[in-house]
């Protein structure tokens, strides 16, 4: 990686010090071992979180429509019975048709619940590992800086 860093500033025609600390890291960071497997991990990281946010949406539009489906069964419940005491036609079948319909959408809400927080939490620790690696590699730089700097200095 440093001879990576010294070559490029030298096909700049320029030192090390003249091609600056930001420059220099990103060469630095272009040549770190690891790198393709970070970009994978990136791009892992990336996938987790369009999967995270398209359950999310999943889940947001399965917690609407559980709402509508309770407020339209509260309804039903509410309705007024014939003058002879009986439901008016489909009302029992309707409601049924409704507890059924929460039935199955509490437990869709549920597994898409776990889905969005198992996914968050890959989501964080992927981002973390990345977090580790950057600042590893910012460490590794930062000490060779200062050397170069160091050398230059004397």
């Amino acid at each position: 990686r440093l001879r990576e860093v010294h070559r490029r500033a030298e096909s700049l025609g320029k030192t090390v010090l003249e091609l600056g600390s930001d420059q220099c890291f990103q060469v630095f960071s272009e040549t770190s071992k690891g790198l393709d497997q970070q970009k994978q991990t990136h791009q892992f990281y990336l996938q987790c979180k369009a999967q995270a946010k398209e359950k999310g949406q999943s889940l947001q539009d399965c917690l609407l429509a559980l709402r509508q489906a309770k407020r339209d069964l509260e309804l039903l419940n509410q309705a007024p019975i014939g003058e002879d005491g009986a439901e008016p036609a489909g009302v029992a079948q309707r409601r049924e048709d409704l507890r059924v319909t929460i039935a199955g959408g509490q437990q869709t809400l549920d597994s898409l619940a776990a889905e969005v927080r198992r996914l968050k939490a890959e989501c964080e620790q992927t981002q973390l590992h990345l977090s580790k690696w950057d600042a590893a590699r910012r460490r590794d730089f930062e000490v060779w800086w200062g050397i170069v700097k160091d050398i230059a200095g004397d």
